[in-house]
């Protein structure tokens, strides 16, 4: 099938060029992804990404698969390899150490890199520059509804009850997370700086000084620390950057007007800065976790991550070589701290348990053993190290594909610094942005290095025709969406159940009122565990009616469910009253304690467990 590709002046292009229905859905993915939330869904924000980013990606995998196939290029000894390597080894890793959920993760990063495979290949360079204008844009949308959010409530937000969808800590936009939202705007306006330096046309220039400066305010709004901190570092190596850029262009009086308004612009851009950070409360937490610094109060500095990070670094000296298993650290962090470190390492008061380290490196350590460390860390600062080889050796008559190899190095250093405080790669809404940088950084370097040719072509595909191509690409889009719709309708059945639960908790109801609720609860429970019993929130929920209708063995066989995949102190309460209620005081006071050693704090554990001392049981 032949098809019209555009290169970079926007006319019919050669083969190396983008394919125009290949960047759409790239662009599309890219731009809409940060918008997609379920408004009746029990998670509203991270489980309906990633039901969409699968589907993303089987669907640009397949336009891909008809339209490029014999361009899909890999060299053995690229920097690629060491990605596939990682996959690999995360296989066998999962296959040996017996990993139940292990092979969601595995899944998960198969997808991740063919997601890079496709936009290194389908995209040309100019078009990777363009996706991340509508980047760009897009997440100034979302800047714009966190900084709304900063100041009060807007209506886009609105459930069916009237209340107001809340992010899990807000303001993050339509993004749902503070975390993910700061990382997204930061790395967005690091991208823009390309625009707005080096295009020559002013009114693009002028756009990406405004979408920068919107997406400063987002991150300002979120007050992420974190964000805040690899986008200083960054910005700092840019100017380092852009000063010896500026220099290899030109010397003497022909420069000079250059770096008059590159100063006038950061002039600019500083005032503007201060003021976002200042207005947002972002300049006082930061003044806030220097103090705690000083102090050595690395816990409120780290915003309670610190004792994470010791408990974690005390299970890797447990298992250094071999890890614990891909997506065990959840379970395993909860127990071992229980049952180890409690008495020595003191974690914060919040809800729940920790469900990731907040930092990469440790986690991948303690998941996946040293040798999955070091693959991570090639694979990182490798391509980094390419990446800066490929700037400095760029031709001087190519300002501009120099400038822009260096923009993705920097935007590469900000995600590795950002690994330090956060988990963006185990995050749909985060991963794929990286995934960009990354491919877009592996085709400046074939490009800077003169790999053009395919060295692995995928030729039993390229004999089918178009049709044979499009016939399978559609089947196995249509296998990823479905399952995946199937547990959007679950997450959505687990809300409504949720919104009846509450009802039938209301005082003001009535006792058919009340009993009608909770038919309807069980009914879209029952519905939700039967289209993805995955969901461990349908259990809890069960559980908690069961409690409700005095059926307590029942709810003790739901709350075990959920204690065996996801323990927390409020899971093991809630199985512990009803242990209580079904006459089973022992095993009932073993999980109370158990709850109590991971959290001293918490006041329904310690009442129940006063509550059965008291009783003499």
């Amino acid at each position: 099938m032949k098809s019209r590709r555009l290169n970079a002046k926007g006319a019919v292009g050669s083969q190396a060029d983008s394919d125009v229905l290949v960047a759409a859905v790239a662009v599309a993915f890219l731009a809409v992804l940060p918008f997609v939330f379920s408004p009746v869904g029990f998670d509203k924000f991270r489980l309906p990404k990633d039901v969409f980013t699968a589907i993303g990606i089987a669907t640009l995998a397949g336009v891909f698969l008809i339209r490029r196939v014999s361009h899909f290029r890999w060299s053995l000894l690229g920097w690629e390899t060491v990605l596939v390597a990682g996959l690999v080894y995360t296989a066998l890793h999962t296959l040996l150490s017996g990993s139940a959920h292990g092979w969601s993760g595995v899944a998960w990063i198969a997808g991740s890199l063919l997601l890079f495979f496709c936009l290194r290949d389908g995209l040309s360079e100019w078009f990777h520059r363009q996706v991340w204008l509508v980047i760009g844009a897009s997440m100034a949308v979302n800047a714009v509804l966190a900084v709304l959010e900063y100041y009060g409530r807007f209506p886009l937000m609105m459930d069916p009850l009237g209340g107001t969808i809340q992010g899990r800590m807000n303001p993050a936009g339509l993004i749902g997370e503070v975390n993910s939202g700061g990382l997204l705007f930061g790395l967005s306006a690091l991208m823009l700086l390309f625009g707005l330096f080096a295009e020559r046309r002013p009114a693009k220039r002028v756009l990406c000084l405004v979408l920068i400066l919107v997406n400063l305010a987002g991150l300002s709004a979120s007050r992420t620390l974190t964000a805040a901190v690899a986008l200083g570092l960054s910005l700092f190596l840019w100017l380092l950057f852009h000063v010896w850029w500026a220099l290899q262009q030109g010397a003497g009086r022909k420069q000079q007007p250059k770096v008059g308004k590159t100063l006038a612009l950061l002039a600019v851009g500083l005032v503007v800065a201060a003021l976002l950070f200042t207005q947002s409360g972002l300049y006082v937490r930061i003044k806030d976790s220097w103090s705690q610094i000083r102090a050595s109060d690395w816990s409120a500095a780290t915003s309670g991550r610190h004792p994470a990070f010791l408990v974690t670094i005390e299970m890797i000296k447990e298992r250094p070589l071999a890890g614990r298993g891909l997506n065990t650290f959840p379970r395993d962090f909860f127990y071992y701290h229980a049952q180890k470190t409690a008495g020595r390492i003191k974690l914060i008061d919040q809800p729940g348990a920790y469900q990731q380290a907040h930092n990469e490196y440790l986690q991948i350590w303690e998941e996946l053993g040293l040798a999955g460390l070091m693959i991570f860390v090639v694979a990182l600062f490798g391509f980094l190290g390419a990446g800066v080889r490929a700037t400095v050796r760029s031709r001087s008559s190519d300002p501009a594909g120099r400038y822009w190899a260096g923009i993705l190095c920097l935007g590469l250093v900000f995600v590795a610094v950002s690994c330090l405080g956060f988990f963006p790669l185990h995050l749909s809404v985060t991963t794929p942005y990286i995934v960009l940088v990354l491919a877009s950084l592996s085709a400046v370097i074939r490009e800077r290095n003169g790999e053009k040719e395919p060295v692995v072509r995928l030729t039993p595909l390229n004999r089918l025709p178009w049709q044979a191509r499009a016939a399978i690409a559609c089947l196995a889009v249509v296998l990823v969406a479905m399952p995946q719709i199937q547990i959007w309708r679950s997450n959505s059945r687990i809300g409504e159940a949720g919104m009846l639960l509450d009802r039938a908790r209301d005082p003001r109801s009535t006792a058919l009122e009340r009993r009608a609720y909770l038919e309807g609860v069980l009914r879209r429970l029952d519905s939700a565990v039967e289209m993805n019993p995955g969901l461990s929130e349908s259990y809890n929920l069960q559980g908690a009616v069961f409690m409700i209708l005095g059926r307590y063995e029942r709810a003790a066989e739901k709350y075990e469910i959920v204690v065996r995949e996801t323990p927390s102190p409020e899971s093991l309460t809630n199985l512990a009253t009803a242990y209580m209620a079904s006459g089973r005081p022992d095993e009932a006071r073993k999980l109370l304690k158990t709850a109590l050693r991971y959290n001293p704090w918490y006041r329904k554990a310690s009442q129940a467990l006063r509550y059965l001392d008291g009783s003499g049981d």
